[in-house]
């Protein structure tokens, strides 16, 4: 029996997030009228006020910006799919 479980997969997709925000994550927008859907590109640790993840996120537009996990869970979706993170900077970034 084949494994089809990669099948199920968008082409643009390396694996499944399954709603946790991992590097690579793709993120659908809630209110497109606030900020349109993105990626998570880099994940860092915010030691200044408490230990918390900080997520560098960048957007179709281009814009970057650094969320924590309840900005996201704010302006975005569970995530359910990664993408490769080299990939996603080739195609959005402005640099």
């Amino acid at each position: 029996m084949n494994d089809t479980s990669f099948d199920l997969l968008p082409e643009w997709a390396i694996g499944s997030a399954d709603g946790d925000y991992l590097l690579g994550s793709q993120l659908p927008t809630r209110d497109g009228r606030r900020v349109g859907n993105a990626h998570i590109i880099a994940i860092s640790v915010d030691d200044l006020k408490e230990p918390r993840f900080l997520y560098h996120v960048l957007t179709d537009a281009g814009t970057e910006l650094k969320m924590t996990s309840a900005e996201l869970d704010e302006y975005f979706y569970p995530p359910e799919w990664v993408s490769d993170v080299k990939e996603v900077v080739r195609k959005f970034s402005r640099d």
